[in-house]
């Protein structure tokens, strides 16, 4: 099989301004948010402009005011797209905004991803946005460039995405980011996370405050205080990994689930036309041709590609497809990081975990929630507490680290199931199953826009934010979860003390080291 179109297909990173095309017809600047992991979505839309012809470049949303300047007057772009999320990063994207509208009024601001995916309406009703994306973009995104270049008004404000006919089409611009930045190493954590994080803060706080004082002065003390506090506080390393692995990769997207207070499926089905729920994957070969590019770019860089962290929504919606793709990264001595549910790891007796022990996997991800039955069935897990025990204990046996992530708060759960939900994280971390399984958390919940629990978070007293910048008041730090999710002041004292021991350091607490 030829693979080479795969392999050489992006080119190296713009990095000199000067010497390329004057024409601004032909380039878009995207602003993400600030992250450890790779921005897959503008990646992929990067490749879908480019085989359009049209250049375009990717910065971080924490960058300072006077480094955009810069590159708004050097790139002169036509078109800055912004992949957005909510609460609090959404401060960061309407402050750039509102800067570049005043600034720059001839580019066209367009706002995509999960937050006006889910909460379009609010943002039509924002001046500072020209054009407002729904869902995904590979198929859309470079005709609505072409049409604002090109004057022909064929679109308006609200944009309908759609799934893209061809997944296999398109595949992430690894070449606009620095690959090794990726990489796990010696420890389940991004090499070096917090001092990295802590440096950026720490260098564009300042200027944040500055900026965002221009929209709300009562805001900056409020919000970015609190998110620095909380950079201090999340300490992420877990337990030991001995190899190199590249976080992350996603081959599929959608999950045919309908948990209550996940927002995944909603992305998808809201950024259809027809609003139903899809789930698109890429195939084996588009797998390959992957790895043979993540490799060949680590090599530039002095880095051995060791394995490779899978993060699709649910992988294992063709299962024939899942099992081939890990056997062939087996193959290449590739370890892996992969997520699945409690019930498809034991079916058939244990068959997919002992498949996961005999394809060399790191860890499996499960998203646990809770160690209340009433819970689970509450928030429609379509799980039962009991696949937890029978995993727990099936992990000594395979040898593949069980990593399970748990969440509190949500409303109307009970005293009881909370504390089961802590009772069963302590049981754990203190080695009751010994060190093949871990936790993930316990997390507060986060009402998400457009779910159920969202829905019974309003009714049970949590305020909808009026506006962009409102969002920033849904924040889980010790000091604030109280005053964001009312219900929760509802538990007993003793509750409300453990929970402030957990979420007082920074959601670490139980975390095995």
């Amino acid at each position: 099989m030829d693979r080479g179109w795969c392999v050489n297909k992006n080119s190296d990173p713009i990095t000199d301004f000067d010497n390329q095309s004057t024409n601004r017809s032909t380039r878009v600047l995207f602003i993400t948010q600030s992250s450890a992991y790779p921005q897959l979505g503008v990646l992929y839309l990067v490749d879908a402009l480019r085989q359009a012809g049209i250049e375009s470049l990717v910065v971080s949303c924490d960058l300072p005011a006077e480094n955009l300047d810069s590159i708004l007057t050097d790139y002169r772009p036509a078109v800055v797209g912004m992949s957005v999320l909510t609460a609090p990063q959404v401060v960061d994207f309407k402050r750039h905004s509102i800067r570049i509208k005043n600034e720059y009024p001839e580019i066209s601001i367009v706002w995509g991803g999960v937050h006006p995916t889910i909460l379009s309406e609010e943002c039509m009703d924002s001046s500072y946005i020209d054009f407002v994306f729904i869902g995904q973009g590979e198929d859309v995104f470079p005709d609505l460039v072409l049409d604002i270049v090109n004057g022909t008004n064929k679109f308006t404000k609200r944009v309908q995405g759609r799934s893209p006919q061809t997944l296999d089409r398109y595949s992430p611009a690894w070449d606009k980011v620095s690959l090794s930045q990726y990489l796990f190493s010696e420890r389940h954590s991004v090499r070096s996370p917090i001092t990295k994080v802590q440096t950026s803060a720490a260098k564009v706080f300042d200027q944040i405050k500055i900026d965002i004082q221009a929209i709300d002065p009562g805001l900056s003390s409020d919000v970015s205080i609190h998110v620095l506090e909380d950079i201090k506080k999340w300490d992420v390393g877990l337990y030991e990994l001995d190899k190199s692995i590249f976080y992350y990769l996603i081959t599929s997207r959608g999950c045919p689930y309908s948990c209550t207070f996940c927002s995944e499926p909603l992305q998808i089905m809201h950024g259809n036309a027809a609003g139903k729920f899809t789930w698109n994957s890429h195939d084996l070969d588009w797998v390959k041709c992957q790895i043979d590019v993540i490799r060949e770019r680590l090599a530039r860089d002095g880095e051995d590609l060791e394995g490779v962290g899978i993060w699709d929504d649910m992988f294992w919606v063709d299962k024939k497809r899942a099992r081939n793709i890990l056997s062939y990264l087996a193959s290449e001595g590739l370890t892996y990081l992969i997520e699945a549910r409690p019930d498809q790891l034991i079916r058939d007796d244990y068959s997919l975990y002992n498949f996961l022990g005999e394809t060399n996997c790191s860890q499996v991800f499960i998203g646990a929630e809770s160690a209340s039955q009433e819970t689970l069935d509450y928030i429609k897990k379509h799980t039962d507490i009991e696949d937890y025990y029978r995993l727990m204990k099936h992990a000594s046996i395979v040898k593949v680290p069980l990593r399970m992530s748990f969440i509190v708060g949500f409303p109307g759960e009970t005293d009881e199931s909370v504390n089961k939900t802590l009772d069963f994280c302590e049981t754990v971390t203190n080695g009751a199953y010994g060190p093949w399984v871990n936790i993930s958390g316990p997390k507060i919940f986060t009402p998400y826009p457009g779910t159920v629990e969202y829905d019974r978070a309003v009714e049970a007293g949590f305020v909808k934010p009026a506006t962009h910048v409102d969002w920033r008041k849904i924040h889980r730090s010790t000091e604030a979860y109280l005053e964001c999710f009312p219900w929760m002041r509802n538990y007993p004292s003793a509750t409300l003390e453990r929970l402030e021991h957990y979420f007082g350091q920074g959601y670490s607490a139980l975390t095995t080291h």
